[in-house]
């Protein structure tokens, strides 16, 4: 019985002393000029995917069939040799429904495209700030696609 007392005694000083305690006054803050403040940047994010691309190719015509998904419901392709000359300027495609995949198809004219080894398809989806995002670069070669049946 006597430890139970001197337990509890313990506790309520303890306790005591826990509040009594001052807190250390706090350095005094001067305000804060708005355009000191490093504001995050409210860029919009824009999802863009493709997939399963495939190319075929008549005796006029390159033909690219995929896949594709924009949240905005555009997308964007251009296509540029390997050293980044272009051969077909920005082009845009609108989808039916944003946030879902959807079939597309693409044709480009053979004439656009002169004598290189390889060319580049260039994919991509443009944010807010009308800024390319989630680019894709598919390399391909008119001798190694097969002809449209």
């Amino acid at each position: 019985m006597m430890m139970k007392k001197w337990l509890i005694g313990l506790m309520l000083i303890g306790m005591i002393a826990g509040c009594s305690e001052e807190e250390e006054p706090k350095e005094k803050q001067e305000p804060v000029d708005q355009a000191d403040v490093i504001k995050p940047k409210t860029e919009e994010l824009v999802a863009t995917g493709f997939k399963n691309v495939l190319f075929t190719k008549t005796n006029e015509e390159v033909i690219v069939k995929g896949e594709a998904k924009a949240e905005n419901d555009t997308f964007y392709y251009r296509v540029e040799s390997q050293k980044g000359k272009v051969f077909i300027p920005e082009q845009n495609e609108k989808l039916a429904h944003p946030h879902a995949y959807l079939p597309f198809e693409l044709k480009i004219d053979r004439n656009q495209l002169k004598k290189e080894d390889v060319f580049i398809l260039v994919l991509y989806g443009k944010n807010a700030e009308e800024k390319p995002v989630n680019t894709n670069y598919i390399p391909f070669e008119l001798q190694d696609i097969a002809e449209a049946k």
